[in-house]
């Protein structure tokens, strides 16, 4: 109860903020047990369907949540199954920009297809004032389906327009389109290409995965890194999905070597990072090359 109550209070700062989250008028005594905020997070860890995520640091100061409802454990609804709803989604405005709300996104989505393999999207809305985040879905791959004109009403009676998202998380690459385009350049080898970008570091993060992982390995950091200034590269390793039914695919076994695949990495940095700092972070088999 202690972190719901810390919970309640931040929610409260976002409420001051004028960001919604579903309530207009501030609470007087947020992190009391009697606070409708501290009651609504309280029932959305027993109410069957619904899951509260909860992000903090170390000494359990919640940074932000979000609240996902689905119908899966439920005799009703049953042509919803497909889908899990993003119900409030909210981070600590005084960290706001620091990718807290990356992280919380991308958990919500895996913790959304570790419920059912039948779960096959993400759903989730937004006003029209909350320009940030609505900047964070379409950079997470969420494309807007729908809009409600009298989405909101403020204490002044004015309306605000209103979007709805959807993100298909099964059938398709899980991670955000956005941060893994082709690059602008021809590739200097069978590497997949990735990002290419100007970062306000000016410095660039190459994530090598491992056997038998993907590039997916970096699903959660990617999006961290990104969010702190870096460009990040993440391409997939030679002989690992998707590479091995595509056009970037060696024919010969010898460019599997561990020299050739020193030499093409190279040739991938030169290429796709424009004379910028670059660190490089392997796992596993990826720490090798």
């Amino acid at each position: 109860d202690s972190l719901l109550s810390s919970l309640s209070s931040v929610a409260n700062e976002v409420i001051k903020s004028g960001s919604g989250i579903g309530f207009n008028t501030p609470f007087t005594d947020p992190a009391s047990p009697l606070c409708p905020l501290f009651q609504y997070f309280k029932s959305k860890t027993i109410e069957p369907g619904s899951s509260l995520l909860i992000a903090h640091d170390r000494a359990f100061v919640p940074l932000g949540a979000l609240v996902l409802a689905n119908t899966l454990a439920s005799s009703r609804g049953q042509a919803k199954r497909h889908r899990v709803d993003v119900q409030c989604f909210f981070t600590d405005p005084m960290l706001r920009g620091n990718g807290v709300g990356s992280l919380l996104l991308a958990q919500a989505e895996a913790f959304a297809r570790s419920l059912s393999p039948k779960v096959t999207h993400l759903t989730l809305d937004a006003r029209s004032t909350q320009t940030s985040a609505i900047s964070l879905y379409e950079q997470a791959g969420f494309k807007v389906w729908g809009t409600l004109e009298d989405y909101a009403i403020a204490p002044d009676g004015n309306s605000y327009r209103g979007y709805y998202f959807v993100k298909r998380i099964r059938g398709q690459r899980l991670m955000p389109a956005l941060l893994f385009p082709r690059t602008k350049k021809a590739d200097a080898s069978f590497w997949q290409p990735s990002l290419n970008a100007i970062s306000p570091r000016n410095e660039t993060v190459i994530l090598l995965h491992g056997f038998p992982d993907t590039r997916e390995t970096f699903s959660l950091l990617a999006p961290y890194l990104r969010s702190n200034g870096f460009d990040v590269l993440v391409p997939s390793l030679p002989g690992y999905a998707p590479l091995r039914s595509s056009s970037f695919a060696p024919n010969s076994l010898e460019p599997y070597t561990l020299t050739r695949l020193k030499t093409s990495l190279f040739a991938y940095i030169r290429d796709n990072c424009d004379g910028q700092r670059v660190h490089v972070v392997g796992h596993d088999w990826g720490s090798v090359i």
